[in-house]
């Protein structure tokens, strides 16, 4: 790479810094895992299981440079999205993109956590896009996210493998989603309980969800 292409490259990083700042980004309504509660937007919070539909959901990776800290939000130095784990590489909008994919970055493996210990220095996440059961009759449907943690990551899987097996999503289903009571950090555990009977009403918002569970850069 010549000496100018590079100062261009620079200079487009630096450009696209600017341009985020110049415009609002909409806010995703996001349930919150903090303490072991899920708190809405509205902040009523509950320990409580909560019953949702859930319409559909991405696997997601996230390098951040240093500690997360709530007062500082800072932008992700790569990040990748998608519904195969296959296609998990940086995203285009990524910064400095670590690898050609995910699956062979240094970062996402085992044991490459900065802090030490067998954990990973990429966060590995999953993003639900979840309507709560109270709201599926009439017009009052509402979407939220749902991120995943680490931890639970497993469940999830396996409640996906389950309806799979039978031919089916997680959207034909309500699904209860509470804290093991075992796990020290927050630990989501899925169960489909019944079958509903708003499919017609919900697909619309599955068109929906794919611009939804896009991950912005800024998001934590």
């Amino acid at each position: 790479m010549s000496t100018a292409l590079a100062t261009i490259k620079e200079r487009i990083k630096a450009e696209l810094e600017t341009a985020k700042k110049s415009f609002e980004v909409p806010a995703r309504p996001k349930i919150s895992l903090q303490n072991k509660k899920f708190t809405l937007p509205n902040g009523i919070a509950s320990a409580q299981p909560i019953n949702v539909v859930i319409v559909d959901w991405r696997n997601t990776r996230t390098l951040y440079t240093g500690p997360f800290n709530p007062n500082n939000p800072q932008t992700p130095k790569c990040f990748a999205i998608a519904k195969a784990l296959t296609d998990l590489a940086p995203h285009e909008q990524c910064l400095d993109p670590q690898a050609a994919s995910c699956a062979e970055c240094p970062h996402d493996q085992w044991g490459s956590d900065p802090a030490g210990g067998k954990g990973k220095a990429c966060k590995n996440s999953v993003r639900l896009a979840v309507v709560p059961a109270s709201t599926l009759d009439g017009e009052s449907a509402q979407m939220y996210a749902l991120d995943i943690p680490r931890t639970s990551i497993r469940n999830w899987e396996s409640l996906v493998s389950r309806l799979s097996d039978n031919g089916q999503l997680p959207i034909e289903y309500i699904v209860e989603i509470a804290f093991s009571a075992d796990a020290a950090y927050p630990t989501l555990v899925f169960n489909e309980s019944t079958q509903h009977e708003q499919l017609e009403q919900l697909w619309p918002l599955y068109e929906q969800a794919q611009h939804f569970l896009k991950v912005h850069p800024s998001e934590r």
